[in-house]
């Protein structure tokens, strides 16, 4: 019982930082690839380049805000797996405490 314990324990560490590692990545490579300030400079006339830099403000809150949220993620995965190292150190910990104390009864 103990075995699979201890093997959920590390199958979920080794998720959660995977997903760490993917949202952490997908954090760091969103951009924003549209709405440059040439293609809102290249507007032939003004209500277009107000219309254009409204669309490119939106696009950018909206990249941001995919950013912190991918971010967020990352950091809730990464104590994800950090609480669940530990609990599986916890446990080989009592479980090798036991062991030494049955030893130590044993030689006595």
């Amino acid at each position: 019982m103990k075995l699979r314990r201890n093997a959920l324990l590390v199958c979920g560490v080794i998720l959660f930082v995977g997903l760490t590692l993917f949202f952490w990545t997908a954090a760091n490579l969103t951009h924003l690839n549209c709405c440059s300030q040439e293609w809102v400079a290249s507007a032939s006339d003004t209500t277009t380049r107000d219309e254009r830099t409204q669309m490119r403000a939106k696009s950018i809150a909206e990249v941001a805000k995919m950013r912190r949220r991918s971010q967020a993620y990352s950091f809730f995965c990464l104590a994800a797996a950090v609480s669940l190292a530990t609990l599986h150190y916890l446990n080989n910990r009592a479980k090798c405490s036991k062991n030494r104390a049955a030893e130590s009864r044993e030689l006595c």
